[in-house]
């Protein structure tokens, strides 16, 4: 649910760059590789020691501000990330009843 949440994310950053600057202040160069890095980032965070738990403000840090952010100049942009980041990587995805909108919802995998 987490890699379904973080690949919702970045087709929703890519999709904002069409509506210029409307979508973002500043036009960013987001692609593929992005997507990638913040994945191995997920893979080596919860694999490495997982009896710790998830620390969500790491995961937020790290994709929002440090993988994402790391393109992002605009403070208006910046602060639009990092509220996908907080709404998107928290406990909340695992719940039942949490959605990203509506009628959309995060897919179970069990």
């Amino acid at each position: 649910q987490l890699l379904y949440v973080l690949c919702f994310m970045h087709s929703v950053l890519i999709e904002r760059k069409k509506f210029g600057p409307l979508g973002w202040c500043v036009a960013y160069e987001f692609n593929h590789n992005d997507l990638v890095a913040s994945s191995l980032f997920l893979y080596n965070y919860l694999y490495t020691d997982i009896k710790k738990g998830i620390s969500w403000k790491t995961v937020q840090y790290m994709i929002c501000e440090v993988q994402y952010g790391g393109r992002i100049t605009d403070d208006f942009d910046k602060r639009l990330l990092n509220t996908y980041g907080e709404a998107w990587f928290s406990d909340n995805i695992f719940h039942k009843n949490w959605r990203f909108a509506e009628d959309y919802s995060v897919p179970d995998f069990k």
